[in-house]
């Protein structure tokens, strides 16, 4: 019996050692053939991808398929269902070219390029499918403009993560040192690199015009909320769930405590206007974005400041000496409250997964007030955002509420 429970346990070794194998084998194949053509009108989608985007047929927000995924693969037709119920309204009607000629829009480049990060990366497996589809997925946070960012940063920046072990292992590669605004350092897969030096800087005060990654490259600067959609979306195209968070006015100074007793709290979430012509911007909008990624050793969030000065996570100017069971010990998100909330930008739904995978309660742009009964938008600097028939974009927002994550308990 006894040379029988080795023999087992030999055996389930040896299984458990080849399918480490295969999936290190998995990892590590050079994933640039995909990217053959990549850049010219000659670039097609790896066979792979072909065969599951053929076989999917989509119908009324359902689709089908008879490809049969691996537990926790992220697949074409299970992300394309993910992504038609969750898209947000304003971008179901029209999604920019794909760049491949095969493609049918954007879509197909999100899901195409989710894909090859997700079978390359060797940390993919510790991500839960449910937190790929949500926070890998998504091609916009603040409703900034769609642009397909996704294609060309998988092909700069992946050979940085390729190696990694974990999702923080990955960041550390592009973050402090910041590679990902070295620009001109890392060209894509089969393109020259260039012989001039370009990376963004830091600029304060740069939101509504610079906000999303394209923006960001060309003017050259940004304040926070560009270099968190930067950020936030250089870790997506390597497999890294990420998202913008961050909080729309500070509780403190001229802006501090309530609506219902400090008018200039109104001020704060309407950049300056509130119903009259006057000063906008400027120490009006009292708000910061930061970066949240996913840690998949660990199962937990952590956040990333921006600039990110450090690797380490949770650490920043505007939560010092933070821990999990305290919150931040100081700084401006240590007094995140009523009418000073902290939000973390999502595309996910209240019933995705529970509130304590996600770090709080799913909120609805639509039902967003403070204490005096104003209804707002978290988007601080375009708080009147609306599109050409006069809805207001911030209704088709939803975020998750991190106030009590970061506030000193």
């Amino acid at each position: 019996l006894k040379l029988q429970f080795l023999y087992f346990i030999g055996y389930m070794m040896s299984k458990m050692l080849a399918v480490v194998v295969m999936a290190t084998c998995v990892g590590a194949q050079d994933w640039k053939d995909w990217l053959k053509n990549f850049g010219t009108d000659q670039y097609v989608y790896p066979s792979w991808v072909e065969e599951q985007r053929k076989a999917c047929k989509c119908e009324n927000l359902q689709c089908h398929t008879t490809y049969q995924p691996q537990p926790g693969e992220l697949s074409y037709c299970v992300a394309k269902q993910w992504m038609l119920q969750h898209l947000p309204a304003k971008d179901m009607h029209y999604l920019p070219p794909a760049v491949s000629v095969t493609g049918n829009n954007m879509m197909d480049d999100t899901l195409a390029f989710a894909m090859m990060a997700d079978k390359a990366a060797p940390f993919s497996s510790q991500t839960p499918l449910d937190m790929k589809l949500a926070y890998i997925l998504p091609h916009s946070d603040l409703m900034e403009s769609v642009q397909n960012w996704r294609p060309l940063f998988f092909a700069k920046f992946f050979t940085l993560a390729q190696q990694a072990t974990s999702t923080m292992d990955a960041l550390s590669t592009f973050v402090a040192p910041n590679k990902f605004t070295q620009w001109t350092e890392f060209p894509a897969v089969g393109m020259p690199k260039s012989e001039f030096n370009y990376s963004v800087q830091w600029h304060s005060s740069t939101s509504p015009p610079v906000t999303s990654p394209y923006d960001f490259l060309a003017y050259g600067y940004g304040s926070c909320s560009a270099w968190a959609t930067l950020l936030s979306y250089t870790c997506r195209s390597v497999g890294i769930p990420a998202r913008v968070v961050g909080s729309p006015c500070w509780n403190s100074g001229d802006f501090a405590g309530l609506s219902t007793e400090n008018t200039n709290v109104t001020k704060c979430w309407n950049g300056g206007v509130n119903g009259a012509e006057g000063p906008v911007g400027g120490g009006y909008l009292y708000n910061h974005n930061w970066v949240e990624v996913w840690d998949s050793e660990k199962g937990e969030w952590n956040f990333i400041n921006v600039p990110p000065g450090t690797a380490e996570p949770n650490q920043g100017w505007q939560c010092t000496n933070f821990s999990r069971e305290n919150g931040c010990a100081s700084g401006q998100a240590s007094h995140a409250s009523l009418d000073h909330p902290i939000f973390a930008y999502t595309w996910s739904k209240a019933q995705d997964m529970p509130d304590q995978k996600q770090g709080g309660e799913v909120l609805s742009g639509q039902t967003l007030r403070l204490t005096n009964g104003e209804a707002v938008s978290p988007l601080v600097w375009s708080p009147h955002l609306q599109d050409p028939m006069g809805n207001p974009i911030s209704h088709q927002l939803r975020f998750v509420n991190r106030t009590n994550f970061y506030r000193t308990k």
